[in-house]
């Protein structure tokens, strides 16, 4: 990525280094207001909640070590305890990076503590990771990935993660990515969901206040290494703080259609036509037609409330899933055309 020599300066003007996991307290948004109890039991439940997740995510860690699976918990309390301090930021999952190496063994280790597998087909969900249901007196899925959203290279992706760093859960060391790599992690994050996904931009709004500019920049360089600059690009120039530092520092733009897809906030209709279109046979671009047309009914669970294990069920949201695909198709091809000539420009 072609970046100009920048002097080193505090984004917001905050000059902290980020290893320290301290943060600053930010205003709650406006129009949201809460009584104090109503916040203290809140904020209690909350407080419960991600004690019983740190609490799964330490066993697992302890599972894989057993193992001798290497692993690195990517979000949950290590986002709260980094961007977060002195406030309560709910979790609701537990995020672990393996070796793609590993991978089978990992999903061995879960399964046989009780976790069972979201049964998507595997043109359904994530190529970066899969989902799996808690297993039994556990309340938490568990999202093993192998990869993360827009990095190409998933090996890098690993050494880049696999530090010394770790923070303490219920007696666990449990390794973490160090600061750069998180930092490159909140903006896929963000820019995999779009605007409209209020949490991913929050953590990132956090991120580019706490971080400096050289900070910053280390973490152009690991998106540069694992190959995910555009969807990185993408999601830091969803704020308006991370299209200032863009501007600053790089005079590269974003080439990739589905990278400037997400971070618009379209990820259903356009992002599943790009996929359709990108697919590089045409028997994989039939499967992916086909599915987009006719998912299976682990699919239609997830995807709509309104589907019952009842056959009846799932006829019904297959058809109310078309109906909302042909609605939104019209504007999804204008999307498509409009990110084809941004990338064309980029390019």
């Amino acid at each position: 990525m072609d970046r100009r020599p920048r002097g080193c300066r505090a984004i917001h003007g905050n000059s902290q280094g980020a290893t320290d996991f301290r943060a600053t307290r930010t205003d709650r948004r406006p129009g949201f207001a809460l009584s104090p109890l109503s916040l203290s039991v809140l904020d209690s439940s909350t407080v419960a909640l991600n004690l019983r997740i740190d609490a799964e995510t330490a066993a697992l860690h302890k599972e894989f070590g057993r193992a001798g699976i290497p692993c690195v918990l990517l979000k949950g309390p290590v986002i709260e305890r980094w961007l977060y301090v002195g406030e309560n930021r709910a979790y609701g999952d537990i995020d672990l990076l393996v070796q793609g190496s590993r991978y089978d063994e990992a999903v061995a280790v879960l399964e046989a503590v009780g976790y069972q597998e979201q049964a998507l087909d595997p043109v359904e969900r994530g190529g970066h990771a899969r989902t799996f249901n808690p297993a039994p007196r556990r309340i938490s899925q568990v999202d093993l990935h192998s990869s993360f959203h827009g990095v190409g290279d998933a090996e890098r992706l690993w050494r880049e993660c696999s530090t010394s760093e770790t923070i303490r859960l219920f007696g666990e060391h449990v390794e973490v990515p160090p600061p750069s790599t998180r930092a490159v992690m909140l903006a896929l994050h963000a820019g995999a969901h779009g605007p409209a996904k209020p949490r991913p931009l929050e953590d990132l709004s956090r991120a580019l206040m706490r971080l400096t500019e050289d900070e910053w920049l280390l973490a152009f360089d690991v998106a540069d290494r694992v190959r995910a600059s555009d969807l990185f690009l993408a999601g830091l120039q969803i704020t308006a703080p991370g299209a200032a530092l863009c501007a600053r520092v790089t005079s590269a733009s974003v080439g990739d259609r589905r990278a400037l897809i997400s971070s618009r906030g379209d990820t259903s209709i356009a992002d599943g036509l790009c996929r359709v279109i990108e697919a590089p046979t045409m028997r994989s671009r039939a499967r992916l037609l086909a599915r987009e047309i006719y998912p299976t009914r682990a699919f239609m669970e997830l995807w709509s409330s309104r589907t019952s294990r009842h056959r009846g069920g799932v006829i019904l949201a297959r058809w109310l899933r078309l109906a909302s695909i042909a609605a939104k198709m019209p504007e999804a091809l204008r999307v498509l055309r409009r990110v084809s000539a941004e990338a064309r420009r980029a390019g």
